[in-house]
């Protein structure tokens, strides 16, 4: 008696990242990424409810406006869990030529230190296009960061007043229409603010911990570089500010 076996030769496209029917999300069935949970992981380290889901994903949008060819995320959703894709930001840094130990130390400071000799799957990305599409946008993001560094006391201080203009407004809806004009209308916008300004303190910070590395004390001066890149962010208690966001 012969048995006969069918393989299916072609990829597999059935396996979905997210089934809406059951709300089950699971981001490590989208593609061959690593995952790492370090970093944001630690902002988030709970099961989130599908509206912090909700709320990351505009964030990402807001601080990484980055158009990424195929469609690979930065972020995923595994089981409730937030995670970052390493694997996107090893394929960006080898586009602009970085070699396996320029990646693990830039990598680092984000996602933790990675095994020597342990493989990051990479997805593959054009090098000419991506260059064309981001290189443009830095100088841009560069300088919005540092506009919303300055607006940052000011919008501190303005917070506490929108945010319960927003709270009337969501006690007065009286319909389902009512309340996404809120969201549309208040709530919407000032989440986004508040993104791109907590965003340029990050950018700030990121570049006080590059300067503080030991690999680069030789070279740099901290104190004197950061300053002038970040202005005193000390004398003006930017994390209180900041946590206050």
């Amino acid at each position: 008696m012969m048995i006969t076996s069918l393989l299916q030769s072609r990829p597999i496209t059935t396996l979905r990242a997210h089934d809406a029917r059951t709300g089950e999300w699971n981001d490590s069935l989208a593609g061959d990424y690593l995952w790492t949970s370090s970093n944001f992981g630690e902002a988030v380290p709970d099961m989130m409810t599908p509206l912090t889901w909700s709320l990351l994903q505009i964030y990402i949008a807001t601080v990484l406006p980055f158009p990424i060819p195929g469609g690979h995320p930065y972020m995923g959703n595994v089981g409730g869990r937030f995670y970052l894709n390493v694997s996107l930001a090893a394929s960006f840094f080898a586009v602009l030529g970085m070699n396996r130990q320029r990646l693990n130390y830039e990598l680092e400071e984000f996602f933790g230190r990675i095994p020597e000799g342990f493989e990051i799957p990479t997805v593959p990305l054009p090098r000419w296009r991506m260059l064309r599409t981001v290189l443009p946008l830095v100088p841009r993001l560069l300088k919005r960061a540092a506009d919303n560094r300055r607006r940052l006391p000011e919008f501190v201080d303005a917070f506490p007043a929108r945010c319960e203009a927003v709270r009337g407004r969501v006690r007065a809806a009286q319909t389902r229409a009512d309340l996404l004009n809120v969201w549309r209308e208040g709530l919407g916008p000032l989440y986004g603010e508040a993104c791109r300004i907590v965003r340029g303190w990050d950018h700030c910070t990121a570049k006080r911990a590059a300067c503080s590395r030991p690999a680069r004390a030789a070279t740099r001066t901290p104190t004197a570089r950061c300053a002038t890149n970040c202005g005193d962010w000390s004398a003006k208690k930017t994390p209180t500010r900041c946590s206050q966001v």
